[in-house]
């Protein structure tokens, strides 16, 4: 069991890190933060993303939802011990996601 722990503590470490280096590649914008005609970068969010997720083997959704996590998981509320689920948490304020243990069943 302890080294299925460990193994969930990487493996949500490396998703964390992921999605922090896709912010960095293209930071999440507030809502209606469009750009206007000429500005910005050469390549969109969506190719920027889609480019960095081919480098790395990992699907363009995959690398979306890590940097989608990671910008509403602050890094000091992350919790390496449990698996991030990514879906938005209900009983928190708009923004944040929970992390919830695998159901005891499984």
């Amino acid at each position: 069991m302890d080294r299925s722990v460990q193994l969930v503590r990487v493996m949500t470490g490396c998703q964390f890190a992921l999605g922090d280096i896709a912010l960095e590649i293209a930071p999440l914008r507030t809502h209606g933060g469009n750009m206007a005609l000429g500005e910005g970068e050469e390549l969109g969010v969506a190719d920027s993303l889609r480019l960095f997720a081919e480098e790395i083997g990992l699907s363009f959704h995959t690398v979306r939802t890590y940097r989608w996590v990671a910008a509403r998981w602050p890094k000091d509320q992350r919790q390496e011990s449990r698996l991030v689920r990514g879906a938005p948490d209900p009983g928190v304020g708009a923004g944040r996601v929970r992390a919830d243990p695998a159901p005891a069943d499984q």
